[in-house]
């Protein structure tokens, strides 16, 4: 009865675990949407390892050995495609880590890697299973469902995210487990008990009906509709002061002639968007920098028409990028409705477009294309629209190989204000980006140099910053004085330290995507932006391809997908990788080695995964059977003995060095008899006796043994092993 009643306790317990799984996925899927990350499938395999060793195997270095394992293979699932057992990856790895180290005792947050974010993140994932262990341990399962309702109910509240069904499910989920903890105290506590489904029915009929109640009752309004607006006002924020001292309220301005001093933030909804991809949208660029802002100048003023709602599509310069550019595309598909209070004439884009359609117009609507910034602009107040475009794939191979030798006619006619310059710009701004861009060959390599130094040298602040004095460059200020800033102070620094090495850059302004949250059923991102989304950023000029964005803001990133240059080294991939993004897409065959053909690369990977998780197995296998695997391979060797004194001996000791590995190790004191007489004298069974009679035979007695004991000896300690483990 006391086997019948483990293996009942082991199956609840296998079913604990399993709901327990779905409950910490629950904090897993509210990522997808409250965040940008995109791929959770590693982490839910983490977890549910991790669940399986701390249910399943009781010994620490087990659950160390399972958590590092799992977490070296969820990044090597999300971040490379290396071959698993070149280890080439591993050593790239620890010099990814090794550098981001440094990045936190920097206090630069933002130039820390996905990679490493996603380490810590796995780390983090396996302190919460870690707990989570403790809690059940010290049978606090209804702590864990009230700690992720509670998580669940804030990030409701705080972010554009639905926990309705989320709350139902962990409440559902919740009842069941400890309906299931309640069967398992009965099984612990009572003798010759029975497996009985009462609680676990009553667990479900009660979930049913807070379902229907729930769904069928009236609700009323909510009476906190909006808990960030409370908190603003209860800051005293939301308002705007008045005076020589008054402070700006964020949002998109036309007027970027005179930049700097503090901001508030306001949460006025300006637009909601829906699309394929999270994206920034771009309003418009502004070529010429004054010292103290940006504006257009009178040459860049020429307007050409394009037809909206039809069908045509125009060429550089009317588009961001040329049309025979060598870098790939990603669709990109979107509409975007603004607010009743909307001002805007301007059309906001999420890069490249091919085709809009402006929803309140059926005929075709001419819109003002300026050719020099791209800007789009119609005569009419905007409601709402969609757009069919593209984004581009930052193949970093490709723009390394681009050149300054601008030809002299598209200088003349086209790049001339984005290399412009104030004549009264210190000089040390010029000294400034001759420094940083002196080991690079290219003009990839030296935006890139700049943007890096830009984000991880200045501190972003939106109130603590001043306006610079009537003769002060705006630039210069920040990056020599006050050092601390915001998106403007960034991106202009970015712009015109760009532009003092002869490579054609602008700034450009819009919106970041704002409040954003997935929508599975439809398959798209759902955004809110709001006047506190307002943002500015950098566009730099490459031959042959066009404008290509960047992000010069510390904390902010672009979500724009990059092909690694594969013909660096492991560690100038980690100094020159943008925002360390790897593209998802990355074809295998961008990898061939002597030839190798992508559908054998594809086979090799597949055979190594394969192996992988086999040699997993066969270790967790190993480690749980090692006591009965080490019994088997004794019982082989020994029962062999011809020497019957000789085999009764030796086992006894293989036997006590088993207890001693299952936690009930011998003193030195003691003999073998009082040893066992300590574990076994409650046991109603007598085989502790017979054993220890026969190996004090054995050991102290002259006779022989007889031949019976060959098997009875071996068969009588097998219940006593499986005895002390239960």
């Amino acid at each position: 009865m006391e086997d019948k009643n483990d293996i009942r306790t082991y199956s609840l317990q296998t079913v604990q675990m399993i709901l327990y799984y779905f409950l910490i996925n629950e904090w897993l899927l509210s990522l997808l949407q409250i965040t940008n990350t995109l791929r959770i499938d590693g982490f839910q395999l983490f977890i549910a390892g991790m669940l399986i060793f701390y249910f399943w195997f009781k010994q620490t270095w087990i659950h160390v050995l399972g958590g590092i394992s799992g977490a070296l293979l969820v990044i090597y699932h999300l971040y490379y495609i290396e071959p698993l057992f070149s280890f080439t990856w591993i050593k790239d790895l620890w010099k990814e880590v090794l550098i981001n180290i440094t990045f936190l005792l920097d206090f630069q947050w933002s130039e820390v890697s996905n990679q490493f974010r996603s380490l810590l993140f796995l780390l983090a994932l396996w302190m919460m299973i870690k707990l989570l262990a403790l809690f059940i341990h010290h049978h606090k399962s209804f702590l864990i469902i009230l700690i992720t309702a509670a998580y669940l109910s804030i990030i409701d509240s705080f972010f554009l995210y639905d926990a309705a069904w989320p709350i139902v499910r962990i409440i559902s989920i919740g009842l069941v487990i400890i309906a299931l903890e309640q069967q398992k105290w009965i099984l612990s506590e009572t003798e010759n008990s029975r497996l009985s489904f009462r609680f676990i029915t009553a667990a479900l009929i009660l979930s049913l009906a807070i379902i229907t109640v729930g769904y069928f009752s009236p609700k009323a309004e909510a009476k906190w509709a909006d808990p960030t607006g409370w908190f603003d006002q209860f800051q005293g924020k939301g308002m705007v002061k008045k005076g020589k001292d008054s402070i700006k309220k964020i949002g998109y301005s036309v007027d970027d002639s005179f930049l700097g001093g503090p901001f508030e933030q306001d949460d006025i909804v300006v637009m909601e968007s829906i699309s394929n991809k999270r994206v920034y949208w771009r309003g418009e660029s502004k070529d010429t920098y004054t010292g103290h802002g940006w504006v257009n100048s009178r040459d860049t003023h020429y307007e050409d028409w394009v037809m909206i709602n039809g069908k045509e599509v125009y060429d550089f310069p009317v588009h961001l990028m040329k049309k025979d550019a060598p870098l790939e595309k990603q669709e990109l598909k979107y509409s975007l409705s603004f607010a009743t209070n909307n001002t805007f004439n301007l059309f906001f884009l999420g890069g490249d477009w091919e085709e809009i359609h402006v929803m309140e117009a059926d005929d075709v609507v001419k819109a003002k294309v300026n050719r020099y910034n791209q800007n789009l602009l119609v005569h009419q107040q905007l409601g709402s629209y969609q757009v069919t475009g593209y984004t581009p794939i930052i193949d970093e191979k490709i723009l390394r190989q681009t050149n300054e030798d601008y030809s002299k006619v598209l200088l003349q006619t086209y790049l001339a204000s984005y290399l412009a310059l104030p004549d009264n710009l210190p000089q040390r701004v010029r000294d400034l980006a001759n420094e940083l861009t002196k080991e690079n060959d290219n003009p990839y390599d030296k935006a890139q140099a700049i943007k890096s130094y830009v984000r991880t040298h200045y501190r972003y602040d939106t109130e603590n910053v001043p306006y610079p004095k009537e003769n002060e460059d705006f630039v210069d200020q920040f990056l020599f004085e006050s050092q601390i800033g915001y998106c403007d102070h960034f991106s202009s620094s970015m712009v015109v330290l760009v532009r003092s090495i002869g490579i054609p850059a602008r700034w450009v302004k819009g919106f970041t995507p704002g409040e954003t949250s997935y929508d599975s059923e439809i398959g798209e991102y759902k955004g809110l932006i709001q006047n506190k989304n307002a943002h500015s950023w950098v566009e730099v000029y490459f031959n042959n391809i066009g404008w290509i964005p960047f992000e010069a803001t510390p904390s902010f990133q672009m979500s724009l997908e990059y092909k690694i240059d594969q013909d660096l080294t492991a560690m100038d991939r980690l100094d020159n990788l943008p925002q360390r993004q790897l593209k998802e897409e990355l074809e295998l065959d961008d990898l061939k080695d002597g030839g190798m053909s992508k559908q054998s690369s594809t086979y090799l990977n597949l055979f190594q995964w394969i192996s992988f998780f086999l040699i997993m197995l066969l270790t967790i296998l190993f480690v749980k059977y090692r006591t009965e695997i080490s019994f088997w391979w004794r019982k082989h060797r020994l029962s062999k003995e011809k020497s019957m004194t000789r085999m009764i001996i030796l086992s006894t000791e293989h036997f006590l060095a088993i207890l001693g590995t299952l936690g009930k190790e011998k003193e030195s004191a003691q003999t073998v008899r009082e040893y066992l007489s300590s574990l076994f004298q409650s046991s109603s069974t007598n085989e502790w006796e017979e054993v220890t009679e026969v190996y004090e035979e054995a050991r102290y007695s002259q006779r022989a043994i007889s031949e019976q004991w060959r098997k009875k000896f071996w068969d009588y300690w097998k219940q006593l092993i499986i005895r002390i483990r239960s």
